[in-house]
């Protein structure tokens, strides 16, 4: 947070300390191992313990160590085990403990302690207090991640260093601590330095890729963390994003006096685009976890994703763009180490459940700011007394805790409509029966949604699920069943029926290839290919060229192919006849002749989760002569949306790409490649493009 940061520091004391005179002499009961027991390390996008299986966090952030009382916030007036058991109590698995460099000059000693409340703490330092916080929740089972919160305790720094904490100090003592707590399983993790962000006006910036060693956060990242490592092989290194990124590496923000528009800016800490094109490498790769921030309006109420109109539909795609898709693609695991809201705004209210909702579908870990109700901006889950349950936020949070071996996501509901049937036929006037049936398989279901042609009708909240529909017009209609379930999943099935008479809708037809104004060199085949749908059944597909019947396809794949093509202009004409007679009619116009094409482009899927995919072009030279400068052009065959791109520039208008070169790769010698590649979002299909032109030029 801009203000105070927590860091999940769940370390176990390795210093003995004398117990309590209330420690019970018996001795303790052996420990069954547990899902997360060991040290941690990461496969994909997963974090997996010492076993193998797959631990998901969902912890809190106690922060204070940071701040001029060198110790957890609340302890000047209750005992620090009663708040570790609470913490434990309310479902929460692991602490993010933020503190501050100069917390560990002397060490410091903590300022405003109750050591009445805290006998065991009276006359410990800071550092002390830390291993007994660690200690004791490695007892009750929480784990830690250390956070450097700050460099010094007055406040929070943009850069890893300052004038008065250098780079070589924050990691001697990142050192110190992983040397400290080596071999004590408690302690899982580093958050190396709390939101890197961007300077408004001049000055330095934390930039990510812009191989600047006083600027580059990545570079940063990873000297610091190769350095624990040599230290405590064990630890999770874990890395923040930065504020804003360009695919330059740059990170100057944007201003009305200095606008750009290819930088990209989130909350401070919250931007990992730039992990796409420059990953942190570590002499450990499967330590790296990567961590964003996230907020909501009662921290900063001008962020674009929220003023715009469509929110809250803005929200998915910009967690995919900056730092879901690290997830969703299986690149790396990703920790949204801050995240709170007070839930006063109306739009918190609904991006908080959101988040948690998008974090729990992706198998995301989370640690939630903060356990502290002294959060200026956010509030906390615990009410000023430092006991009471501040139950705003705790009952959003609740139902998306899990154990650490709840690494799997929530699963959606089933629901199925039993009556009526598919395509029923009912008489004008006469009330329908609307039967379903819903399950949960890993909670219960909240509700059914009955729906008429889109428009909610009725709701169910017990099994049976039954409705009654009466006054529809003549014509057809379509019924539909959501269901949803105890943490807000849904599922939905559709059934279309007809009322009177039933009118004969004609085919559903589409031609995929070609597409219109197609060139094609002369001597190429043209391959016609077509997708025909009709609840009646379809008949035949016929396709004409130029007027004349060419062939009748009666078997789905529908296509054609037309050789012998002379040079001109040709009308493909493609008719879809269902078998009750109604026909669909599309035409292609397309162009044969000119010289062979001298570029060829490959277009390729690298990843595609359904709702979004990332894309790899190779770019040839065929030529005998070299490209100085060169734009790229093709359309989309649906509503895909390019949300970001790497190796060029775009411009979308509507299906209409745009991709032009980068200062480094505007030459293409003859005979050379070169590479580019973009995310995109989409729904319903993502079918290839089936034309290119470089520079005005189609290609093959």
């Amino acid at each position: 947070m801009r203000r105070v940061q927590f860091t999940a520091l769940t370390l176990l004391s390795v210093g003995m300390l004398a117990c309590s005179s209330q420690t019970p002499p018996a001795a303790q009961p052996t420990v069954q191992k547990q899902a997360g027991e060991g040290f941690w390390s990461t496969s994909g996008s997963k974090i997996l313990d010492a076993n193998g299986q797959v631990v998901r966090i969902t912890g809190i952030n106690w922060f204070g160590f940071e701040t001029a009382n060198y110790m957890p916030h609340g302890l000047w007036s209750v005992n620090y085990k009663q708040v570790l058991d609470q913490v434990k109590s309310l479902g929460f698995t692991v602490l993010r403990i933020p503190f501050s460099n100069e917390m560990l000059v002397g060490p410091k000693m903590p300022s405003g302690l109750n050591d009445f409340a805290n006998p065991e703490l009276k006359g410990l330092n800071s550092l002390q207090i830390l291993d007994r916080i660690i200690e004791y929740s490695g007892t009750i089972g929480l784990k830690v991640f250390l956070d450097r919160h700050r460099p010094e305790a007055s406040g929070q720094s943009h850069l890893w260093y300052t004038s008065t904490t250098p780079e070589s100090k924050w990691i001697e003592d990142w050192k110190f601590l992983a040397a400290r707590y080596k071999g004590n399983p408690t302690v899982v993790g580093a958050d190396l330095h709390n939101e890197p962000h961007s300077v408004d006006g001049t000055g330095l910036n934390s930039c990510w890729g812009c191989g600047d060693p006083a600027q580059d956060w990545r570079l940063a990242a990873e000297k610091a963390g190769n350095a624990i490592l040599s230290v405590n092989p064990d630890w999770l290194i874990i890395v923040e994003g930065n504020e804003c990124w360009a695919s330059d590496g740059s990170a100057v923000k944007p201003s009305q006096w200095n606008p750009n528009p290819n930088m990209n800016c989130n909350w401070w800490g919250g931007n990992l685009m730039g992990a796409q094109k420059y990953p942190v490498r570590l002499s450990k790769p499967n330590k790296l976890v990567y961590s964003s921030h996230d907020y909501g309006m009662s921290v900063y109420n001008g962020q674009p994703w929220f003023t715009d109109p469509s929110f809250p539909a803005t929200l998915e795609p910009h967690w995919d763009k900056y730092w879901g898709y690290l997830v969703k693609n299986n690149i790396a695991p990703v920790i949204v180490g801050e995240f709170g809201s007070t839930l006063q705004d109306s739009k918190d209210q609904v991006w908080l459940p959101s988040l948690l909702k998008y974090l729990e579908k992706i198998g995301a870990s989370w640690t939630y700011w903060s356990l502290n109700p002294n959060s200026g901006d956010t509030k906390g889950i615990l009410l000023d007394d430092w006991q009471t349950v501040d139950h705003v936020r705790y009952d959003v949070v609740k139902p998306y805790l899990v154990p650490l071996s709840g690494g799997t996501t929530n699963k959606a509901p089933t629901v199925s409509i039993t009556s009526p049937t598919s395509g029923q036929n009912f008489a004008t006037g006469v009330t329908i029966s609307v039967k379903g049936t819903a399950s949960d398989p890993d909670g219960t279901v909240s509700k059914v949604d009955l729906y008429v042609d889109g428009v909610l009708k009725n709701t169910d909240t017990t099994a049976p699920y039954e409705f009654s529909v009466a006054g529809l017009a003549s014509g057809a209609h379509t019924i539909k069943l959501m269901a949803t379930d105890n943490k807000g999943a849904t599922a939905e099935a559709t059934q279309s029926i007809t009322v009177g008479s039933a009118p004969n809708d004609p085919p559903a037809l589409t031609v995929s290839s070609p597409i219109e104004g197609q060139t094609f060199t002369a001597g190429t085949t043209v391959n016609v290919a077509a997708t025909a749908t009709d609840s009646d059944g379809v008949s035949k597909v016929d396709f004409y060229m130029d007027g004349i019947l060419k062939l009748s396809d009666t078997t789905s794949p529908y296509s054609y192919s037309a050789t012998g093509l002379t040079s001109g202009a040709h009308s493909i004409k493609v008719v879809a006849t269902d078998t009750k007679g109604a026909s669909s009619t599309i035409t292609r116009n397309i162009t044969v002749g000119g010289a062979p094409s001298a570029c060829k482009v490959v277009y390729s899927k690298q990843n595609d989760w359904g709702s979004g995919a990332t894309i790899s072009i190779d770019i040839t030279n065929t030529s005998s002569t070299p490209v100085n400068g060169w734009t790229l052009s093709f359309n989309f065959s649906g509503n895909q949306q390019i949300s970001q791109s790497w190796n060029s520039t775009y411009i979308q208008s509507g299906q209409t790409v745009t991709l032009k070169n980068l200062n480094y790769n505007a030459t293409l010698a003859a005979g050379a490649t070169t590479n580019l590649g973009f995310n995109l979002t989409y729904s319903g299909t993502n079918s290839n493009p089936v034309s290119f032109k470089l520079n005005g030029n189609t290609c093959q």
